[in-house]
């Protein structure tokens, strides 16, 4: 028998942040702001494209969607962030039912159908 689960709605950039810090080599970010610039960092990458007054703004809430939905959490270093179990499972879960073809998957979305056996949460 099939159950439903729900899974997070998250934005774009959040689903991006989760999946950048899944790829790390240490699966942590970092979120800085120095001098009135932001960054946000896994390993050396920093997916902050740019420094204009929106953009630092839109990542940082993005970065509390994950924090609020239990998908990172603080290692308690001042702002830096791992990922947990659960978001390893959705990156998995995101994975293996869009294989990356998200030009056709509209955010925020549900993953409407999950067995038993790979429940989330």
């Amino acid at each position: 028998m099939r159950s439903k689960y729900s899974i997070p709605k998250l934005s774009k950039k959040a689903v991006f942040i989760l999946k950048e810090v899944h790829q790390d080599r240490n699966k942590m970010i970092s979120y800085k702001i120095s001098g009135g610039i932001a960054s946000l960092m896994t390993g050396e990458k920093n997916l902050i494209p740019d420094s204009s007054k929106r953009t630092p703004e839109s990542w940082e809430m993005a970065l509390e969607e994950l924090i609020s939905t239990k998908l990172i959490v603080n290692i308690e270093i001042p702002d830096v962030y791992k990922i947990t179990a659960k978001g390893y499972q959705l990156v998995d879960m995101l994975n293996n039912h869009v294989n990356d073809h998200t030009q056709n998957v509209k955010y925020p979305f549900y993953i409407p159908m999950i067995s038993r056996q790979t429940q989330v949460f």
